[in-house]
């Protein structure tokens, strides 16, 4: 019998390093992306909009044993993706949603995703120590290939 695959949705935050360029820095985190996954789908590469002047991660697919709870490669998590709305998520942020807008985590609710159009939606530490939600407009600046290790550059978007 055919075992079943664990896939799921996984970000890397990248880091910034300002002793060389940015494709060099992006090109490095894909490397170690690729070495400690079993890819399942292209590596896509975001920029964070108005985050300490924009900041960059990438999402992929990749098989993970059932019991791990945890990524293996550091700066990363797991991640969940509206595709309609290109909305990246973790289900704590959800549950902020639902909890904000009915009171209560209700795994029923329809949320309003179009309000979350090209953002990445989490929670972070307020200063206070609660834990907030933020939400960041993203953008798509490359995509590197999976198989074969290609890297497709998006155009950067004017901004006024």
């Amino acid at each position: 019998m055919d075992r079943v695959k664990n896939i799921r949705s996984l970000i890397t935050f990248i880091r910034p390093d300002s002793s060389v360029d940015q494709a060099t820095v992006i090109k490095s985190a894909v490397t170690r992306i690729t070495e400690a996954f079993s890819l399942e789908t292209d590596v896509f590469v975001y920029e964070r909009m108005e985050y300490n002047g924009g900041s960059l991660f990438a999402t992929f697919k990749a098989e993970i044993p059932p019991d791990q709870r945890e990524s293996p490669l550091e700066n990363t998590k797991f991640i969940n993706r509206n595709a309609r709305t290109n909305t990246l998520y973790t289900i704590n942020a959800l549950n902020r949603i639902c909890l904000l807008e009915i009171g209560r985590e209700d795994k029923n609710h329809p949320i309003n995703w179009s309000r979350y159009r090209n953002k990445i939606v989490m929670l972070r530490n307020s200063p206070n120590g609660d834990r907030e939600l933020v939400e960041h407009d993203i953008r798509l600046i490359s995509r590197f290939n999976y198989e074969t290790g290609v890297e497709s550059i998006y155009q950067k978007e004017e901004r006024g």
